[in-house]
């Protein structure tokens, strides 16, 4: 808001008090009295009559007898001893902040005679070192165990043409019937868990050197939210259908992204990221400490490819990589993994509505 200053009630030289009118200004038509912001000697007055100001402008220098002169216009940030003053919009700006006046001190003024700018504060906020909210720190701590196991990763190119045909043919009276969405990621969950009752040292944990085998698959579901992710547990996979992974799915990511999710009863014991919901062909990522093995899944891509009577053909195609914990599993027993993957997806393109792929 601006304001033009219709007169000055005090002159250069003249002793204020504190609350005591100042000078005279119009906004909108309204003319209105400025009280001094504290007491002192009027040493300069910067706002002419008639000069247009904005508010947070310094409009003139007051000072104690036997003090140098302090930017007037202005309040303390809080209430100290201290003889600086500030203009009320940076005094404000700093309070919101947590500033402190010594912080302000170290910041280099560049407005007239010295001042502190609201634009020097606002610099400085900008440059300020920011802390990491909660989330991010939580994932910098797994993140940084997850550095110190030695893992390996690979990486292999699935043919899911048939399987997206299915589903694409599935997709509406499944939801009818289940109330969730039929998709490739409740597909790889529910074929991942069958694989893993198969290959059990994908499934495994390794705590001070001690292996423990869980008996059942929890598998990590990453989800994107606001400045980072988490990875709620669809529980029991391996002894759940189609459907009820499908509805778990649906749940929990509906109550992650809308921060109702209370966290999970079970820790996982592999973990699945979807990355292709970001359009990215292919990644790896990192593998959750305490887990064996982690799942990548790509971006579906349409692709000319040639079939087993070498004819073309266009399809659909996927990169997976499985990054896994080199102590548990060597690259053989991982490349298990994906061959059997590739038979759970083929079975689900293959099986009727009403078999127990489903249920």
């Amino acid at each position: 808001m601006n304001a033009t200053v219709v007169q000055w009630l005090k002159k250069p030289g003249e002793f204020v008090e504190k609350d005591e009118p100042l000078l005279e200004v119009m906004t909108d038509k309204v003319n209105s009295e400025i009280p001094s912001p504290c007491s002192g000697i009027l040493h300069e007055i910067s706002a002419k009559v008639d000069q247009e100001v904005e508010v947070g402008e310094v409009l003139c220098l007051i000072g104690q007898k036997e003090a140098a002169i302090k930017p007037a216009w202005t309040q303390p940030i809080e209430e100290t001893e201290t003889k600086t003053f500030l203009s009320p919009a940076v005094a404000t700006l700093a309070k919101e902040n947590k500033i402190t006046l010594e912080e302000l001190a170290r910041i280099a003024p560049t407005g007239e005679n010295g001042r502190l700018c609201k634009k020097d504060l606002q610099k400085h906020l900008e440059n300020r070192p920011k802390g990491l909210s909660a989330l991010r720190k939580a994932i910098a701590k797994e993140m940084t165990l997850s550095q110190n196991i030695p893992t390996a990763t690979l990486i292999d190119e699935v043919d899911v043409t048939d399987l997206m045909a299915w589903i694409q043919q599935e997709k509406e009276e499944f939801y009818l019937e289940e109330k969730a969405k039929l998709t490739i990621t409740t597909c790889m969950i529910k074929a991942s868990a069958d694989v893993l009752k198969e290959l059990s040292m994908l499934n495994a944990s390794l705590e001070d050197d001690q292996l423990i085998m869980h008996q059942e698959v929890h598998v990590g579901m990453a989800v994107s939210v606001d400045q980072g992710v988490k990875v709620p547990v669809i529980s029991s996979c391996d002894h759940k259908s189609l459907a009820e992974i499908a509805r778990d799915v649906s749940l929990i990511s509906l109550e992650v992204r809308e921060n109702r999710w209370k966290g999970d009863s079970v820790k996982g014991t592999f973990t699945i990221s979807n990355f292709g919901m970001g359009k990215v062909a292919a990644g790896i990522p990192m593998i959750v400490p305490g887990q064996a093995g982690i799942l990548g899944i790509g971006a579906i891509q349409k692709k000319v490819l040639v079939d087993e009577n070498d004819r073309f053909y266009v399809g659909q195609t996927l990169f997976l990589s499985l990054t896994f914990d080199h102590r548990l599993v060597d690259g053989m027993y991982a490349c298990q993994f994906f061959q059997l993957l590739k038979e759970k997806l083929s079975s689900f393109a293959t099986a009727k509505r009403k078999s127990s792929v489903c249920r």
